[in-house]
């Protein structure tokens, strides 16, 4: 979780999350009000079972350039985190 200015912003990263168990955890925790990355290389996985409100990258987790993907919504968050700073400052 990352504390900001006007509360609590949670956001998750689900590996998987195109299989059966996967999906139902993305699925639970979106319907606690989490934000979810998920990323799935839909080897065993389907993706209808991806929740419409995850943000969803076809990936194997094995490569070496998820840092990538990690770091890029990483500094989403901080962009988000930034705006909501400075919207709060006006």
């Amino acid at each position: 979780m990352i504390e900001c200015i006007i509360g609590i912003m949670e956001i998750a990263l689900v590996t998987g999350g195109a299989g059966f168990i996967g999906s139902n955890i993305a699925d639970r925790l979106i319907n606690d009000g989490v934000d979810i990355v998920t990323i799935d290389d839909l080897s065993n996985g389907k993706m209808e079972n991806v929740n419409k409100k995850a943000k969803f990258y076809k990936f194997d987790i094995r490569r070496k350039n998820l840092i990538d993907i990690l770091n890029n919504e990483i500094n989403n968050l901080k962009n988000l985190e930034t705006s909501t700073l400075l919207r709060r400052q006006k």
